[in-house]
Parts: structure tokens; C-alpha cells; sequence
């Protein structure tokens, strides 16, 4: 690796609902405090799914949806949460033993009763604690927040998107729980055991798409097909993540959320069904855009070889797609179709609902303003998915096979 350049990003704006008047604002802003106090940040089965209450309210919040229907969104949402009364373990972290149970789900509410005491000790500076506890040696917890499909990551961003210091507790407490344990591959200096180099992220998943050595490892996709990866090609798949050689930062990280973006809006199948773990790739290189800016300078490097190691193992897992130009999306019409339309389209339809659609349709909103655009790849990618989307498809056995530590 050979990178010559500083990782410099501008902000992203965030919102303080809570110095705002009106009364959308007010209504979000309370729902969340609400969605704090009653629910643990994961969920049934075994505390596998997460609580995306946060980014379902901002989300819409930011899409213009009324009131009356972030409150609808709310209730509904919150009916397969898991409450907090029910959870028998609500205390015990402490600064001196928060180690001990990373990994350990059934310390969800534990943890985040903890960091919720440790950034409302910090009080205007909560920030810096956040940091504190992500960047902290030997092993910093950052190295692992890909686990449970970046959740810790969007939910953090979600966080510092509108300045909520209770979502970013509950974002520490997903990643104490959901950390991932490819960890070990950034905690300390891993032998670069590469064959060849280049800059293209999508060169590299050319190669992997038509590496035999990923071959015959598994049938259906899904999120079991990570840890299957792991124990029988991990050599494989780490060549190819070293392979990656990073010598502009900033445009590189780009270019891989442009392909986590291509890498989706290809996977409509012919029933208009599209991946719902790659999905991940483009929400999660979106909440990287708002995170690394805050995120010291000094690990914003490793955090982006992270994602890109993510990006890697959910693309074998989802039985390595052929890797398009994004050629469909440019013969998209628009026929005068904006953002606003792609908005409103989100607003009337049942779909609307679907806190993972709306995160999909920021991200690509968010990826066009990143790249300067002007020839609308984003908009029709936008528009195409929000024109034809009739569901998920990728989950292959769901969470069967997933084994959660006690």
C-alpha cells in the first residue's frame, strides 16, 4: 500500500432536532427518545436482527414525510422489538470491565445503559468520548464494526447525523455486541499476502467473480456463507483484499461505494426482487461518508480497508455476481423524474415504509452529490429502483446456521 495522499472529507450537515420548533422535528425527536427508553438496540431471533427505529425515522424525517406518518412508521416498527423490561441483564458494564463481554449479545441493554452514562457524563463533548472508546489500544473496537451488516456503523451515523448522543450509545453498544471478528486482521499489522496490485476495486472483483478458488463453497447466498468464506477460503479472499493497492483515499473510497451502488441496482432478479445483503454495501459506505470526517485522521485508512474487506466477503457470500458498467441504469428516461419524484414515490407507496428502501434511495442521493454527477447515473439508479422495486431476495437460509456467542 502505498498511499500519498491525506484522507481529507468535507462534513456532512447534520440536524439538532432538538433546538428545532416545528413540529416535525418535535415529533421525530421524541420518538426516538421514546424508541431509547423502551426497546434494546437488537431483537428476536437470539438478538440477531437490530432496531432501526433510528434510521427509519431519519430517514423519512429527511425525505419530507409528515408527521402523522413518521408516528404511523413508529408504531409500526416497534412491534417486533424487543423490550427492554424484558431483558434481564440491564447493568454490570463498567469502565473497567467493558471488555470482557464483547461478542456476548445478551449484554445489549448492559451496554448501552453503560455508554449512555458515559456520554451524558461528557455532556456537550460527547464526541470525544465516542472516539475515545471506538480508537482505544490495544485492540480498538473500530477494527470490528462491520459485524452484524454494519449496524453499528449506520446506526453511528444516524447518531452524529442528528446530533443524538442516546443513538450513538446504542451504536457502541452494536458494536460491543455485533463486533466482527475480521478485527483481527487490522488490530495489529497482517502480512500482505497479495499476488498482484491495482487501484480498481471493480478490477478485483473481477477477479474474485471468476476465482475457482471460491467455487463449490456453497449453493444459495446469505449472511451463513461469511463464516463458510472465512474457514475455507480465507487465504483466498485476503489476497484479494491486499490486492488493493490505496494511493488516492479519498477517490478510492468513493469508487467502492460507486460499486457497492452498482453492485445493488444489479441484483434486480426477474422478479424484481433485489439483494438485501448487498444493500449493506451501499447504506454502509453512506454512513462512512458521514462518520469518517469526524473520525481521527490516523485510522481513517484502516477503517476504509475494513469496508472494503466487508464489501469483499458479502460479495462471495451472495455467490459473486458478474460485475456490470451500470449500462441499463444509463438508458434509464427520466421523462422530467427528480429527487423530488423519487421522494414522493417513497411517501404514497407501501414500500415508503421500508426503512432499508429509503436508506437506499439517501445513499444514492447522497453518492451523486459526492461525485459532482452530471450525467444523473444516480437519479436513474434511484429512479429505476423505486419504479420497479417489489421486494428482497438474497437471504438464502435467513439466520439458521448463525451462531450467536452467550
Amino acid at each position: 500500500m502505498t498511499c500519498k495522499q491525506e484522507f481529507d472529507l468535507p462534513s456532512v450537515s447534520s440536524v439538532d432536532l432538538q433546538s428545532l420548533p416545528d413540529e416535525r422535528s418535535k415529533t421525530v425527536h421524541s420518538l426516538m427518545q421514546r424508541n431509547h427508553q423502551d426497546h434494546a438496540v437488537l431483537s428476536e431471533p437470539r438478538l440477531i436482527f437490530h432496531n432501526h427505529v433510528p434510521h427509519m425515522l431519519g430517514s423519512a424525517y429527511l425525505l419530507g414525510y409528515p408527521s402523522e406518518k413518521l408516528i404511523q412508521m413508529y408504531h409500526n416498527d416497534c412491534s417486533p422489538l424487543k423490550n427492554l423490561n424484558d431483558i434481564h441483564i440491564r447493568t454490570g458494564i463498567t469502565q473497567d470491565n467493558w471488555r470482557q463481554f464483547l461478542g456476548k449479545k445478551k449484554y445489549t441493554a448492559a451496554y448501552t445503559t453503560f455508554f449512555d452514562q458515559e456520554l451524558a457524563n461528557a455532556q456537550n463533548d460527547w464526541r470525544s468520548v465516542v472516539n475515545e472508546y471506538l480508537f482505544s489500544y490495544p485492540q480498538p473496537l473500530i477494527n470490528g464494526f462491520v459485524g452484524g451488516l454494519g449496524h453499528p456503523l449506520i446506526h453511528l451515523a444516524y447518531g452524529y447525523e442528528f446530533s443524538n448522543p442516546q443513538i450513538a450509545a446504542e451504536a457502541l453498544s452494536l458494536g460491543c455486541t455485533d463486533r466482527d471478528p475480521i478485527h483481527v486482521y487490522l488490530d495489529t499489522q497482517y502480512p500482505d499476502t497479495s499476488t498482484y496490485k491495482t487501484t480498481s476495486a471493480k478490477e478485483i472483483l473481477r477477479r474474485v467473480h471468476t476465482d475457482a478458488r471460491f467455487s463449490n463453497l456453497f449453493s444459495i447466498p446469505g449472511y451463513i456463507n461469511v463464516s463458510i468464506t472465512f474457514a475455507h477460503a480465507e487465504h483466498a479472499l485476503l489476497e484479494h483484499w491486499n490486492a488493493w493497492d490505496i494511493v488516492d483515499p479519498v477517490e478510492q473510497f468513493r469508487d467502492v461505494v460507486d460499486v457497492a451502488g452498482l453492485l445493488f441496482i444489479e441484483s434486480r432478479n426477474e422478479d424484481d426482487e433485489y439483494d438485501f445483503l448487498l444493500a449493506h454495501l451501499l447504506t454502509v459506505g453512506h454512513a462512512l461518508r458521514v462518520l469518517l470526517p469526524s473520525f481521527p485522521g490516523s485510522y481513517r485508512l484502516g477503517v476504509v480497508r475494513q469496508f472494503w474487506l466487508f464489501v469483499l466477503y458479502l460479495y462471495v457470500a451472495q455467490l459473486r455476481p458478474e460485475v456490470g458498467d451500470g449500462e441499463d441504469v444509463r438508458e434509464v428516461e427520466l421523462r422530467g423524474r427528480d429527487w423530488g419524484w423519487v421522494y414522493e414515490r417513497c411517501l404514497e407507496e407501501e414500500f415508503g415504509e421500508d426503512v432499508h428502501v429509503i436508506k437506499v434511495v439517501r445513499a444514492f442521493r447522497m453518492l451523486e452529490e459526492w461525485k459532482n454527477e452530471t450525467d444523473g447515473w444516480c437519479l436513474r439508479a434511484a429512479v429505476s429502483f423505486v419504479e420497479g422495486f417489489r421486494g428482497w431476495t438474497g437471504f438464502g437460509a435467513g439466520v439458521d446456521g448463525i451462531v450467536v456467542e452467550e
